[in-house]
């Protein structure tokens, strides 16, 4: 039918066993589990890093941070291309320890840290917040720790939360990195596995797969499209 001359509009056979039926033969439930955990451990990645780097830009402005800055900014730049064979290289054979990365999420995971965008966005929305609260916290004998934790990161929720969402959309259909350093089966996630679905399923299970698999980022950017537009207007405005 779907394939049919002249093409339908609205099908005239529903089979609502396919779902489950797909479900299992694909082992779907394996590969979004793989991606869960893929994709948390980015998003977590993500915002450790990027507030941690951000704070350190904007409020403790270490020696030779302006440099720092500059150098980011200059990432920004850097075509992907051009990284991707000393990332992979370095994956498979980490200097001095010798340990491969092969078959592990840990690439994935890096990667998504060292986000530059991410970093300059916290940088900005931590440079509108005043200098007071810190220099209050630091006459009180606050620790840079303990101002990171207790002033920056509760007025930044609303940030946090639109980083977590860009990460989540970002890394959930990860295709690229994990074909290069994924080749266990039980190990995939659903980017990976979607592919190499492709040559063994009719047209019509493999649609469903495919939306078995943006299912679950669809449902997400539903019901939180209106945290993702609060939080880029909040980083803009405070920067």
């Amino acid at each position: 039918e779907f394939l049919q001359k002249p093409a339908t509009i609205f099908p005239k056979h529903i089979e609502f066993g396919k779902i489950a039926r797909v479900w299992k033969n694909t082992q779907m439930s394996s590969a979004i589990l793989n991606t869960v955990i893929m994709t948390g451990g980015c998003i977590i990645s993500n915002l450790v890093v990027s507030c941690l780097a951000g704070f350190s830009l904007s409020k403790l402005k270490p020696a030779g941070w302006k440099i720092i800055s500059k150098i980011i900014f200059i990432m920004l730049l850097i075509p992907m291309s051009m990284s991707t064979v000393p990332l992979f290289m370095f994956f498979i054979d980490l200097p001095i320890i010798h340990i491969s990365l092969k078959n592990t999420f840990v690439p994935m995971w890096i990667m998504s840290g060292i986000n530059v965008f991410n970093i300059l966005m916290v940088k900005s929305f931590f440079d509108g917040i005043p200098e007071s609260y810190v220099e209050a916290a630091q006459i009180d004998g606050a620790s840079n720790m303990k101002i990171f934790t207790r002033i920056m990161l509760p007025l930044s929720l609303p940030l946090l939360a639109t980083l977590a969402i860009f990460a989540f959309t970002a890394n959930w259909g990860q295709f690229f990195w994990p074909m290069l350093v994924i080749d266990k089966q039980e190990l995939m996630p659903v980017g990976l596995k979607i592919y190499l679905l492709k040559k063994d399923l009719p047209i019509d299970e493999y649609m469903m797969a495919l939306l078995l698999a943006v299912l679950p980022i669809m449902i997400v950017f539903i019901l939180l499209q209106k945290n993702i537009m609060k939080g880029v207007a909040i980083g803009g405005v405070k920067g």
